[in-house]
C-alpha cells in the first residue's frame, strides 16, 4: 500500500516577495488571533483521485521569529493549519502551490486577488499511517494579505496543479461556514436495524443486528479534534443455522466523503464461530472528517445497511 506524499515541492519563500517588514516606519503588529473551525471540509478529486480536505484552524496576524523577516512593509502573515487525507491507494502529489488563499467569489471557480505562499513550516509535521490504505497529513501554510484584510472574506481554494491547476474545490474560512455535526452523543434513529448474513464457508445463516448507533460519539476511547468526529456502532451476530466465523474486520464504513470501506478505529467484539441458536455482540467505533454523514454500513464485503 502506497502513502500520500504530500506538499512535495516545498518553497522556502514566495518569488514575489520584494521587501522585508519590521522597519521603524512600521506600527506595532497587532496581536495573533487564533480561529477554529469545525466542518470546514470537503471531498474533492485530484485527475479521478479522491481526497478529502479540512482546515482545522488559522492564525491572524501570525508572528514568528522565523518568518517575520519574509514578510513585505505593510503586510501581515496568516498561518493556516490543513489535514489532507488519500482515499486511495495511489501516490498523490499535492505541493503547497496547489493550496491558494482568495477571496471569496460568487463564481468558486474564479482565482480572485491570489495571495503567495511564503513558507512551510515543517515543525510538527507528521505523516501517520491508516488502517486500511487511508493515509493522511496536516501541517500549515503561511499566506501574505494586506494588514486590514479579513480572513474571513478568504477561502482556501484547491488546484491540481499537475493538471494545468485545474479547480479542485474550496473551503471558506469564515466561521459558521462550516458542515453543522449533530450534537455530541446522538442516538441514530434507523429504519432498518437488521439484515441476514451468510456465512458460505460454515454453511451458517443468521442475522447482524445494529442495537445502537451513536453520531457524534465522545466516549473515553476517542480524541476529538476540529478536523474529526466518530460514529459508534453497537451490534450483534446471532447464527441460526450452521456457524457463522464473527470477526470485528467484517465491519466496514463509507460515507459522504470516505467512499472507500474504511475499518472501526477500535472495536470490541468475542470473535470466533458462533453456532446455531448463539449471538455474540460488541461494538465498532469509525472516525470519519468533521462535518461528515449519511454513514453506510458493509458487512464482510457483500451487505449494506445505510444508518444515515
Amino acid at each position: 500500500m502506497k502513502k500520500l506524499v504530500l506538499f512535495g515541492a516545498i518553497f522556502a519563500m514566495a518569488a514575489s516577495i520584494t521587501s522585508c517588514g519590521g522597519g521603524e516606519e512600521e506600527t506595532e503588529a497587532s496581536e495573533p488571533k487564533e480561529v477554529t473551525l469545525s466542518g470546514h471540509t470537503e471531498a474533492m478529486a485530484l485527475g479521478g483521485f479522491d481526497i478529502v480536505v479540512s482546515v482545522g484552524k488559522y492564525v491572524d496576524n501570525y508572528s514568528d521569529d522565523e518568518v517575520n523577516d519574509l514578510v513585505t512593509k505593510g503586510k501581515k502573515l496568516v498561518q493556516v493549519e490543513i489535514k489532507v487525507i488519500n482515499t486511495t491507494d495511489v501516490d498523490l502529489m499535492l505541493p503547497p502551490a496547489a493550496f491558494k488563499l482568495d477571496k471569496v467569489s460568487t463564481d468558486k471557480k474564479e482565482n480572485i486577488g491570489v495571495h503567495n505562499l511564503i513558507s512551510m513550516k515543517l515543525d510538527d509535521y507528521n505523516m501517520y499511517d491508516g488502517d486500511v490504505g487511508t493515509y493522511y497529513n496536516k501541517g500549515v501554510l503561511y499566506y501574505e494579505l494586506d494588514k486590514d484584510a479579513k480572513v474571513s472574506d478568504y477561502q482556501l481554494n484547491v488546484l491540481n496543479v499537475l493538471s494545468g491547476d485545474e479547480y479542485a474545490g474550496s473551503i471558506p474560512l469564515a466561521e459558521g461556514k462550516g458542515k453543522k455535526d449533530a450534537a455530541e452523543n446522538t442516538e441514530i434513529s434507523l429504519a432498518n436495524a437488521s439484515f441476514e448474513i451468510e456465512d458460505i464457508v460454515f454453511d451458517g445463516i443468521g442475522t447482524l443486528m445494529i442495537d445502537k448507533a451513536i453520531d457524534n460519539y465522545t466516549g473515553e476511547e476517542v480524541e476529538k479534534d476540529a478536523y474529526t468526529k466518530f460514529v459508534r456502532i453497537n451490534y450483534t451476530v446471532s447464527c441460526t443455522t450452521g456457524k457463522i466465523y464473527a470477526s470485528t474486520s467484517d465491519l466496514q464504513m463509507v460515507s459522504d466523503f470516505i467512499q472507500n470501506p474504511d475499518f472501526s478505529i477500535e472495536d470490541d467484539l468475542e470473535g470466533g464461530a458462533v453456532e446455531a441458536g448463539n449471538s455474540v455482540s460488541g461494538f465498532a467505533i469509525f472516525e470519519v472528517p468533521a462535518g461528515d454523514s449519511n454513514y453506510t454500513l458493509i458487512y464482510s464485503d457483500d451487505y449494506e445497511m445505510a444508518i444515515k
